[in-house]
């Protein structure tokens, strides 16, 4: 479905004592899209803690309406209690940003808190609780097995709305291509595509 188009790209590379990021979203069509660019900058506290921070400015289009922007924020944190164990927490628009054109609407707020689990070599786990405001709980679980240091695969499900999905990735130099599936009850199969290149002067921790 066109109504449904969602493109990103993203960038990041490395800055004085931690990393700076860019990050560009679009969602939608003609008759109404949304679109959003972060400047983002992340940093990590010793062996232990990793914490990013990241500006938004997100801008709005209804066809005979016209545009509306807002400017918002999100925190994440991630732990490192265990070398099979991760931790992360992130707070999408804690304050509640107000649109510059006063429409009386605001951004929701969006808390999530997940934990994964590398189970061996080759099966990483991963459980992530999300609540968004004036919305209920809901859980994002799923499980990823790698087949060798080129291929690996996934699945997992969404309780929001029921929605199972899957997907498979490949490896090859500094390049990772991931293909995913989605399946709705009432809008059917979404597929997706990913693509990641990283630098070849990445240096190996």
């Amino acid at each position: 479905m066109e109504e449904l188009n969602f493109y990103l790209f993203a960038l990041s590379f490395p800055a004085v004592s931690g990393a700076i990021g860019m990050q560009m979203n679009y969602f939608g069509f003609a008759g109404y899209n949304e679109s959003k660019l972060g400047i983002a900058y992340g940093k990590r506290l010793g062996k232990i803690v990793d914490i990013g921070i990241q500006f938004n400015y997100n801008l709005f289009h209804i066809s005979g309406y016209g545009n509306t922007g807002i400017i918002n924020e999100e925190v994440g944190i991630l732990f490192h209690p265990d070398e099979k164990i991760n931790i992360g927490l992130h707070v999408y628009d804690p304050f509640g940003g107000a649109f510059k054109k006063n429409i009386g609407e605001r951004l929701a707020s969006e808390y999530q808190f997940g934990i994964g689990y590398e189970a061996s070599q080759q099966v990483c786990v991963h459980v992530e609780i999300i609540k968004e405001e004036n919305k209920p709980v809901y859980v994002n679980t799923g499980l990823q097995y790698i087949f060798s240091k080129q291929f690996f695969a996934g699945m997992g499900i969404e309780t929001s709305t029921a929605a199972p999905y899957g997907g498979a990735g490949l490896r090859w130099r500094n390049l990772r291509i991931d293909l995913t599936v989605s399946y709705h009850l009432q809008l059917g199969f979404t597929p997706g595509l990913a693509v990641f290149l990283e630098s070849k002067n990445k240096k190996q921790e």
